[in-house]
C-alpha cells in the first residue's frame, strides 16, 4: 500500500489548520500534537525493527510532509484569526 502524499499532506494541513484556528495561542505546535502519534509508533519500530535504511528512504519523507503540513496549517489559520480579530 503505497501512501498518498497530497491527500495525506491536505488531511494534515486541514486538522493543523482547524485547531490552530480555534486555539491560536499556541499556533505551529498543534502540528506537533497532530503528528505526535505518528513519530511515537515510528520510533518503536525502528527501536523493534531496526531498519534504518528503509525508514531513511521512504518513511522519513513522508512523515516531515505530514508535520509540516499540519504546522503550517495551524500557523497560517491562527495568524488569519488573529488578523479578523
Amino acid at each position: 500500500m503505497e501512501p498518498f502524499p497530497v491527500p495525506l499532506a491536505l488531511i494534515y494541513l486541514l486538522c493543523g489548520g482547524i485547531l490552530g484556528f480555534f486555539w491560536p495561542k499556541v499556533s505551529w505546535r498543534w502540528g506537533l500534537w497532530i503528528a505526535g502519534p505518528v513519530l511515537f509508533f515510528l520510533a518503536l519500530s525502528l527501536l523493534f525493527t531496526g531498519q534504518l535504511d528503509i525508514f531513511l528512504k521512504k518513511d522519513l519523507p513522508i512523515l516531515l510532509l505530514a508535520i509540516s503540513s499540519a504546522c503550517l496549517g495551524s500557523f497560517i489559520l491562527a495568524w488569519y484569526n488573529q488578523k479578523i480579530k
